[in-house]
C-alpha cells in the first residue's frame, strides 16, 4: 500500500535520485505509518489525506537523511517552517518526522476505536 507516488516526492523535492531509489524511500515511510497504525488496532486503509501527508514527509526527510549518508545533495533547499533543509538537516529532519507524527495521530484519533470494556450481569435471585 502507497500512500505517495514518486512523482509526488520529485515534485516537492526536485530529487534528481532514481524512481527506484525514491520508491524504497516512500515505502519505508509507509511501513512506518503501518506499524504506527498497527500499534493503535487500526487496519491501513488505501488511501487518506492525513496518511498521504505524513507519507510525503517522512519520504522527504528519508530523501534528506539520504542525502546526509551519501554526501549527495539529493533535495534542493527546503523551507520547513523557519529551517531550511541545506542550512539545517538535522532540524529539518525532525520537525518532518514529528509533523508526520501529527498527522498519524490525527487519523487515528478519527478513525481509532475507543476503548469499550464489557460488563457481563447475572441477575441473581435469592
Amino acid at each position: 500500500m502507497t500512500y505517495s507516488t514518486t512523482a509526488e516526492l520529485v515534485s516537492l523535492t526536485g530529487s534528481p535520485l532514481s524512481s527506484a531509489i525514491l520508491q524504497a524511500i516512500i515505502d519505508q515511510a509507509d511501513r512506518d505509518i503501518v506499524s504506527q497504525l498497527r500499534l493503535a488496532n487500526i487496519s491501513a486503509p488505501g488511501s487518506d489525506d492525513d496518511l498521504k501527508a505524513a507519507s510525503l514527509k517522512l519520504s522527504i526527510a528519508g530523501v534528506v537523511r539520504r542525502g546526509q549518508l551519501d554526501g549527495s545533495k539529493p533535495v534542493s533547499s527546503i523551507r520547513i517552517g523557519d529551517i531550511s533543509t541545506s542550512e539545517d538537516p538535522d532540524e529539518a529532519i525532525r520537525q518532518l518526522t514529528e509533523s508526520a507524527g501529527k498527522n498519524i495521530e490525527a487519523y487515528i484519533m478519527s478513525h481509532g476505536t475507543q476503548r469499550r470494556d464489557r460488563w457481563y450481569l447475572r441477575k441473581v435471585n435469592g
